[in-house]
């Protein structure tokens, strides 16, 4: 029964992805705010989707220690849900993508019209370079940034290499970085079976404040992180009800 029930989701997903990429495309041409109006809309069925067919709901917990923007992101990357929940959640923010996105039919002319940070990670220190002036901009906006330092997507349980750009980031833009931590992977994996009823849970960390060292940062933001995570994991963090926010079908 889980498996159809997650077939039955990813199938019915698919078929709202592709009915409003092929209905909504002309969106684009009516500029910034009607084209991330219109991707929140396919970000808030995704989720109504997911939890009317297999059953996944969600929750956040720590929404009140989110400090005023601007301020960056980092958050654990486990499933594709992590890159649709924050849509709800910060909707004004600009997400940092990997530049091969932008080039994708339909998918990346939407995104090419919302606040992104594009990073080509085959260009090495010119991409670092052109990520530190286009997160200036942003937050110079007064925009929060939404970053996965990891880069990809990892398995539950697995810490993955954490990769310098956010650390550069918090240097150069002197803002709070606010860690986040999650079990999605447990619940929406890869694949037509990886959906699996359950509550995901996000959990937001105190931010760091500006003024570490490069270097210990990033052991502080990875650690952060990844104790978040490993506690969802274990069933040890799921009772804190402050700031708590539920996920709902309306």
């Amino acid at each position: 029964m889980t498996a159809f029930r997650s077939i039955m989701a990813k199938l019915v997903g698919y078929a709202w992805t592709g009915l409003l990429g092929a209905i909504g495309w002309p969106i684009v041409f009516f500029g910034k705010r009607a084209t991330f109006a219109f991707g929140l809309f396919w970000a808030r069925g995704i989720l109504i989707i997911s939890r009317v067919f297999a059953g996944v709901r969600w929750k956040v917990t720590g929404m009140e220690r989110l400090p005023k923007a601007p301020f960056i992101l980092a958050s654990k990357h486990q499933s594709f849900f992590d890159t649709v929940i924050w849509s709800q959640l910060i909707p004004n923010a600009a997400y940092v993508m990997k530049e091969e996105l932008l080039t994708q039919p339909i998918f990346g002319w939407f995104i090419r019209r919302i606040d992104v940070v594009a990073l080509d990670r085959k260009a090495g220190l010119s991409s670092l370079k052109k990520l530190l002036v286009d997160s200036e901009e942003k937050t110079n906006q007064g925009l929060p940034i939404v970053i996965f330092p990891e880069g990809t997507r990892t398995a539950p349980g697995v810490r993955g290499r954490y990769h310098p750009g956010v650390a550069a980031m918090y240097e150069k833009l002197e803002i709070p970085v606010v860690p986040v931590g999650t079990d999605s992977g447990v619940f929406w994996d890869r694949g037509l079976k990886g959906l699996s009823a359950g509550e995901i849970t996000v959990s937001i960390q105190e931010p760091i404040q500006p003024g570490l060292e490069k270097r210990a940062f990033l052991n502080e933001v990875s650690d952060s992180i990844e104790q978040a995570s490993m506690a969802l994991l274990a069933g040890s963090g799921q009772g804190e009800s402050a700031g708590a926010i539920e996920g709902q079908t309306a």
